[in-house]
């Protein structure tokens, strides 16, 4: 029974996510759903990325929450630990 709630809310943030339309709204609601992955954890602390940091973040940014063309849309050529 747990393990079913569990996987209904995952479907329903899943869902959400999906139906967000604007990169920013998908981009803000990410982050705030995963504040525990280190890249993330850095930026929130400005801290300095490494190489992989930075790696890790555009495949977040560019196949996870969109398409490396849906970022420069909204954000243009800002550096990826600019945008915000």
């Amino acid at each position: 029974m747990i393990l079913n709630l569990v996987k209904i809310n995952k479907m329903t943030k899943l869902k959400l996510f999906d139906e967000l339309k604007n990169y920013k709204a998908k981009a803000e609601y990410y982050i705030r759903q995963h504040q525990d992955n280190i890249v993330i954890a850095k930026l929130r602390t400005n801290q300095p990325l490494t190489h992989l940091d930075v790696e890790s973040l555009e495949g977040i940014l560019w196949k996870e929450v969109g398409t490396k063309e849906d970022y420069e849309r909204e954000y243009g050529q800002k550096p990826l630990g600019e945008c915000g």
